[in-house]
Formats: C-alpha cells, structure tokens, sequence
C-alpha cells in the first residue's frame, strides 16, 4: 500500500505516486547554510503562487526537491529557478518556503 504524500520525511524515503507519474522517491537533508526563501501558496495541483515577503532559513532548515512542482508569480507567469528550487520540508500545506540553490 502507498500513501499518497506531498510533503517530505528527515531521513526516510516517500513514495509519491500520482496520475501520469512513475514511482519517484524524495528525500529531505539539512540546508547546512543559511538561505534566503520567498513563501508561497498552492493555487494548483503541482503549482504555486508566490507571495509578498523574504524570509531566512536556518542551516539546520529540512529542504526537499520537488521537480514537478511549478512556481508562478502573481500574473501567472511560470518563475524558472538559477539552479534548483528547494522547498521546507516541516511546513503545512498550502504554504511552503522554496529557496534557489545554486
């Protein structure tokens, strides 16, 4: 039996299967240096809307990729991270911090 799961576990694997989709794992880690994150909303499946506000994570935040997730900003256009987007892993939906690595 699995689950169905948005959100990420410190140091266990989910299995997060949704239609159209194969069988992904995502695993959450440590930031290990201080970023900075914008918040944002779920308006969507898999998309959200940033919201006004920067915010700073800790070293120690829990981070997470969600490649099919998708970030908008507030005319909808689709906003295309430097490196990868990271999202906190210990937040509730339908708001999460995401953070630009690179």
């Amino acid at each position: 039996m699995v689950a169905l799961r948005m959100e990420c576990v410190e140091l266990s694997k989910n299995l997060l299967i949704r239609k159209g989709e194969k069988l992904r794992e995502t695993y959450s880690f440590p930031l290990r240096k201080k970023r900075v994150a914008v918040k944002v909303e779920k308006i969507g499946r898999n998309k959200f809307r940033v919201l006004p506000g920067i915010y700073a994570l800790d070293e120690s935040t829990l981070v997470c990729e969600q490649p099919s997730f998708r970030v908008v900003g507030e005319n909808g256009e689709v906003i295309s991270p430097t490196g990868k987007f990271l999202w906190t892993a210990e937040t509730i939906h339908p708001y999460h911090l995401v953070t630009d690595w690179f």
